[in-house]
């Protein structure tokens, strides 16, 4: 399997080998360059540079052991070019060429391309920042204990309802009053919804196995709301986080029939901007998280063995297939997935901060 290597890598060696490149060129002087050694002429430059190009618009036709060798190399010429370098400005008004566009098509990891494809979201900038923080969640393993993952992008109703994970499956339907822009979605606190279409009885599991998540900008502010979570009725089967009115106290509830006492209340902290996470992994054993670290736990032993049969919504709870207890705050990510262990959760936090850092929020 051929190494992946990260894409401003790739852009940046071509970009700096293109400055030096020109058009045609012996192929006699081609073929004696030395390519092991560092830049010392003009000259050099642009055989490294013709050599370097065709590299990159070839690879296809290569083995992954050739390729690996052929893009190892052509960053060592990178590196060795020391007047061939390029600045962040230079490489972001790259990616916004056609031929930037067409390279950064071409090394998409194949998850990030179909939600390209399904979303629209086509921001070179962007979509970089999105390659990056999949293939380190694979790199991570924790890829595939996510059923879906919303980075709320393209500022518009459309692309901001895709599921990055799978853009196939778990489409939000949005309603009322909602605000799209680069912070992510901005529920109005009154009417505004999304319906993930995700239904945990579908998956013919217990809530032993589950964690929900979603980065805010908004600190709580004292306001009633429960910005996700799905309940069968008022007092039974519940899959939410909320926040109480009145107080910066926020909790999660993962149980099922009226059993209040394995709620994970986390009283006098505050509840500020960050990334939220609820996991439960036992009967016994949930905990809520925020910006990676355990705020609270609750080791009693509740039922889990019904899960609400109607589908998760952020923005407010869906209760019994009604929109209930609104939030007015921005969301600029939100997950769905399996449980979390502390070592998951602390590359899920390292990785996602990175990546809300790279879109600006």
């Amino acid at each position: 399997m051929a190494v992946k290597y990260d894409l401003d890598a790739y852009l940046k060696s071509y970009l700096a080998a293109a400055q030096k490149a020109i058009c045609e060129y012996s192929q006699k002087q081609i073929d004696e360059a030395k390519y092991d050694k560092p830049c010392l002429s003009y000259e050099e430059q642009i055989k490294k540079g013709l050599f370097l190009k065709f590299c990159l618009e070839n690879i296809d036709c290569f083995t992954d052991v050739e390729q690996d060798t052929l893009i190892s190399t052509t960053n060592r010429y990178a590196k060795n070019c020391g007047n061939c370098t390029v600045s962040e400005a230079e490489l972001a008004a790259f990616k916004a060429t056609e031929k930037g566009k067409e390279l950064s098509g071409v090394f998409l990891d194949t998850d990030v391309k179909k939600y390209k494809d399904k979303s629209g979201v086509s921001d070179p900038i962007i979509i970089s920042a999105v390659n990056t923080y999949v293939t380190e969640l694979k790199a991570a393993g924790i890829w595939n204990k996510f059923y879906a993952i919303y980075p709320f992008l393209g500022s518009a109703a459309t692309p901001a309802s895709y599921n990055l994970k799978d853009a196939d499956y778990y489409k939000i339907a949005w309603a009322g009053g909602i605000t799209y822009g680069s912070l992510g979605v901005d529920f109005d606190g009154t009417t505004g919804f999304g319906d993930t279409n995700f239904d945990f009885s579908a998956l013919a599991s217990t809530i032993e196995d589950i964690h929900f998540s979603f980065y805010t900008p908004d600190a709580n502010g004292g306001l009633a709301n429960v910005p996700m979570g799905v309940g069968s009725t008022a007092a039974d089967d519940r899959i939410r986080m909320a926040f109480d009115a009145g107080t910066d106290n926020y909790y999660a509830d993962m149980w099922s029939n009226n059993g209040i006492a394995g709620r994970v209340l986390v009283s006098g902290l505050g509840a500020p901007a960050g990334h939220y996470l609820a996991t439960r992994y036992s009967a016994s054993a949930a905990f809520v998280y925020l910006d990676g670290v355990q705020k609270a736990l609750s080791s009693t032993t509740v039922d889990i063995s019904d899960v609400p049969s109607d589908t998760f919504y952020i923005g407010a709870t869906n209760l019994a297939g009604s929109a209930s207890g609104f939030t007015s705050k921005t969301f600029g990510l939100a997950t769905i997935g399996k449980h979390l262990t502390a070592s998951d959760i602390t590359s899920f936090q390292t990785i996602t901060d990175k990546f809300l850092t790279s879109l600006g929020r």
